[in-house]
């Protein structure tokens, strides 16, 4: 009997153990999952630095009003800024480009082209006027087109026109240029305008080839074209613009 009461007493102790292992919470390794920290927003691209613009000898011309900063309106502060003698952008590579506004006294029409590649606003000083252009693509290019420019279709070449009889204007020409991956290439840059002739405009492009002009002069208003062709790009009156197709 006492035997029997032994083994009952074992097989019991037995099942309380086996119970106990049930209900314990598995091995800490299978719980212990290390968390992903949060991955944290990317940095805001920085702004030009200013301090790395050449020093320049302070502006003295007739009729110069403004003192300080040109206002660089806020939607573009991220990649461009200015002070007293310079406006500079970030280009896309992250170096700053810096272009001479001593003699812009006034600046207005702000806006970028390109998906944000090209960034310009027009400006005006004593007797003078233009449109200064930032390509921020490579090392970076600041060009004044002297009117806002004009891109084609497929947004591989750009044309601008400013010209009147004083000359104050920054370009006093129609300018044609081919936007590259890294930069810009002057195409064609045809200087002798008609005589009497005034409020020059660029009204469209026909493919990547031509584009259509016109001007006020005596007889009204007059259409051109500047087009491309087997000797070059040529500037000639057309008065049905550019050929169809």
């Amino acid at each position: 009997m006492r035997i029997a009461a032994g083994l009952a007493a074992l097989l019991a102790l037995a099942g309380c153990g086996k119970a106990a292992e049930r209900n314990a919470a598995p091995p800490s390794s299978a719980t212990a999952i290390p968390q992903a920290a949060p991955t944290a927003p990317p940095a805001p691209a920085a702004g030009p630095d200013l301090a790395q613009c050449e020093r320049l000898t302070p502006a003295e011309a007739e009729g110069m009003e403004r003192t300080g900063p040109l206002p660089i309106p806020a939607k573009f502060a991220a990649f461009a800024a200015a002070d007293r003698d310079h406006v500079a952008v970030t280009t896309l590579a992250g170096a700053t480009l810096c272009a001479d506004a001593r003699y812009h006294d006034t600046a207005q029409d702000f806006r970028t082209f390109g998906d944000g590649r090209f960034f310009g606003y027009g400006w005006f000083g004593y007797e003078a006027n233009g449109f200064q252009l930032f390509d921020r693509a490579g090392t970076g290019t600041a060009i004044d087109t002297g009117a806002a420019p004009v891109f084609s279709p497929a947004g591989k070449r750009f044309a601008s026109v400013e010209w009147s009889a004083s000359g104050f204007g920054a370009l006093n020409a129609v300018l044609v240029m081919e936007v590259l991956p890294g930069g810009l290439k002057e195409l064609a840059r045809f200087e002798q305008l008609p005589e009497l002739s005034g409020d020059w405009r660029i009204e469209r492009w026909r493919g990547e080839d031509c584009l259509e002009l016109t001007a006020e002069i005596e007889q009204g208003r007059q259409r051109f074209t500047m087009r491309k062709g087997p000797g070059g790009w040529a500037f000639a009156p057309a008065p049905r613009g550019c050929p169809a197709g």
